[in-house]
């Protein structure tokens, strides 16, 4: 039981970064966690998580916050993965 308490504190810290560097804007820190929840690793210690699901959940959460847009990305056709930058928009379509 305590590896698994282990995997869930490794998994929220990093869920804790990418949330502020999503905030912040860093990229350095974005890259970094984005390849963390498409690891094998982060399959092994998630058990049940989807690391691309966590990811879309995140920017949509919190890659626009306190900008009065929204986050608008889209899958990779081909990998099916998001893509790797941020895009906020204020949801207007012409």
């Amino acid at each position: 039981m305590g590896y698994k308490l282990l995997a869930a504190a490794v998994i929220e810290k990093a869920l804790l970064d990418y949330k502020a560097a999503l905030i912040t804007k860093n990229m350095d820190g974005i890259n970094e966690a984005e390849r963390f929840l498409r690891s094998q690793w982060f399959e092994v210690l998630a058990d049940d998580l989807n690391g691309e699901t966590l990811i879309i959940t995140m920017k949509e959460a919190f890659a626009c916050r306190n900008t009065g847009t929204r986050w608008n990305g889209s899958a990779n056709a081909s990998t099916g993965r998001s893509t790797r930058y941020i895009f906020c928009d204020s949801g207007r379509r012409a």
